[in-house]
């Protein structure tokens, strides 16, 4: 039997409801599978369609389908009962993304392995189960990582930023240039000055971290909790300002040494305006 879900405010379903008329998103018959992983981004995408489906002009089946990655610490089988009460379709998806990433992942990052992993899972459902649309929710932090790329002189030249935020002052307080090995984990944590080394660490699942930091202080974490938002979120502002740290775009840095004089730069000057004023 379908329950009341959550009230989404005004303000968010005029947004989504012009959206909708505008790009023509939704079609009359569609077949909506919603990718739901528990966090606040797909939760209320699906708060925002259950209510649109009560009165918009174009009907439109809607199912949801969740993603077992099978990683430690993210279990998302409590949301079944959830879909039940609001008597929604759903599907339970389970696969052991980490192992494979282990055995298969090339020079990838474990998000971006795990993000084309679950999409294809969510694909092959809407195949199997006859959706014809899959749908996503994202908000702007999702266009940054904890650990993020930029290139130097060539696209080839792959350099990896690592970066280490004070979650109560949202200063930087270590950071190193390299690739993603243990050994530029390594120079970050040598770098976190010793009143920080004793403090509880929030990384997302990169192996590196696990085999540098120390099991009493790491608590890895999946991007659906928030506890690592304040870092992509920075990484966002990082972009904003030097062009050179943005993927796609036809700016670069000649030398690593250019790039690393730069990003110092930066975080001299986000740091220094984080002072209070005198």
């Amino acid at each position: 039997m379908s329950r009341p879900g959550i009230q989404p405010p005004r303000s968010l379903l005029s947004r989504v409801g012009r959206a909708i008329a505008e790009y023509a998103i939704i079609r009359d018959g569609d077949r909506i599978l919603l990718g739901v992983s528990g966090g606040k981004d797909s939760l209320s995408l699906l708060a925002v369609l259950r209510h649109l489906r009560t009165y918009a002009p174009v009907r439109f089946a809607l199912g949801v389908v969740t993603v077992d990655l099978q990683i430690p610490g993210f279990d998302p089988g409590p949301l079944t009962a959830y879909y039940d009460r609001l008597g929604v379709t759903w599907f339970y998806e389970q696969h052991p993304i980490l192992e494979q990433a282990r055995e298969r992942m090339d020079g990838d990052s474990f998000c971006a392995y795990c993000a084309r992993m679950k999409r294809g899972i969510m694909y092959g459902t809407c195949r199997r189960e006859g959706y014809g649309v899959l749908a996503l929710a994202q908000h702007l932090d999702d266009l940054a990582e904890s650990l993020f790329w930029s290139f130097v002189f060539i696209k080839g030249n792959k350099v990896w930023v690592w970066i280490a935020l004070s979650r109560e002052t949202r200063e930087v307080i270590a950071y190193a240039c390299g690739d993603r090995s243990i050994d530029t984990c390594r120079i970050l944590w040598d770098r976190i000055p010793s009143t920080y080394k004793k403090a509880l660490v929030f990384t997302d699942y990169w192996e590196a971290y696990q085999a540098v930091i120390p099991d009493e202080q790491h608590h890895p974490v999946g991007k659906e909790t928030g506890e690592t938002a304040h870092v992509e979120r920075w990484n966002n502002t990082l972009r904003q300002h030097l062009a050179r740290f943005v993927r796609k775009t036809l700016s670069f840095s000649k030398c690593i040494i250019m790039h690393d004089i730069c990003l110092k730069f930066f975080l001299h000057r986000y740091n220094t305006d984080l002072l209070p004023a005198s």
